[in-house]
This record gives C-alpha cells, sequence and structure tokens, in this order.
C-alpha cells in the first residue's frame, strides 16, 4: 500500500512484479468464478433400472452400489422367479456394504449403501384414534 503511495508522488519506482500479481489475481477470480457458477459433471446419485434390462445389467447394478450410488428396481414387469432371484443378488450386495434396501410400491424397491442417508416415516393416526392392532387386541379380549 506505502509503495503504491509513494508510487504514485514519484518519490520511487512502480514495481512491475506488483503489477503482475494483480494481473494473476484477475485471472484466479474468472477461474473461481467458472468453478462456481458451472455444475460439475459427474455420475448421477440414482440410477433407475426397469424391466429385463434390470436383469440383463446386475453386474453394473452392483458396481453402482459399490461406487456409492442408490438403485431403484422397477421389477413390476418381470416375472416373479427372475425378479425374485434378482432382488435376492442386490440385497446380498446391498448387505455386504451394510446399506438398505427399501420397498418403494409392490415392485419397486429402493437399494442404497451404507454412505447414502435414508429416511423412513411410518403414518400414523391422528391423535384419538386407536391403532389397528390395538383394535384387534381389544376385541379378542
Amino acid at each position: 500500500m506505502w509503495e503504491k503511495l509513494l508510487a504514485f508522488l514519484g518519490l520511487i519506482e512502480e514495481d512491475d512484479e506488483y503489477e503482475d500479481e494483480e494481473e494473476l489475481r484477475g485471472t484466479d477470480w474468472e477461474e473461481r468464478k467458472r468453478r462456481v457458477f458451472q455444475p460439475a459433471i459427474g455420475k448421477p446419485a440414482v440410477i433407475l433400472v426397469r424391466g429385463q434390462t434390470a436383469i440383463e445389467r446386475k453386474e453394473e447394478i452392483l458396481e453402482a452400489l459399490r461406487m456409492g450410488q442408490m438403485v431403484i428396481l422397477d421389477l413390476r414387469p418381470v416375472d416373479l422367479e427372475p425378479g425374485q432371484g434378482l432382488l435376492d443378488f442386490v440385497c446380498g450386495a446391498v448387505y455386504s456394504t451394510q446399506g438398505k434396501v427399501i420397498r418403494v410400491s409392490p415392485g419397486v424397491f429402493l437399494a442404497a449403501p451404507h454412505s447414502r442417508l435414508l429416511e423412513t416415516w411410518e403414518e400414523r393416526p391422528v391423535s384419538g384414534e386407536p391403532i389397528a392392532e390395538e383394535e384387534e387386541e381389544a376385541s379378542e379380549a
């Protein structure tokens, strides 16, 4: 700062190195802006696999789970036996990564490795309404 003031007053010669640093800072700033405003291109966090392609690509599903990606399996159009075999395979792979397999709807499953955060919730009856299990116990007594 002092050097700039003294150079402005003409008491010392202006240092050329300082100007080079300012130019570099401008280049760094442009690089930072580019990195911040352009989204990173990477692998998707969730992979959707449907029908027969799920059975044909089970090795790719396993690799995706190993890489930390979540997989949604839509097994509705698949026959029961091959679909159950694939689900067992995926459950074993997820178990080895200490992850979870969650049934989203009939025939649709979400497989997530341990590194992913999953939350599940259960719908509770509105206060004042008994839970179905309690109703059955009360009727038996």
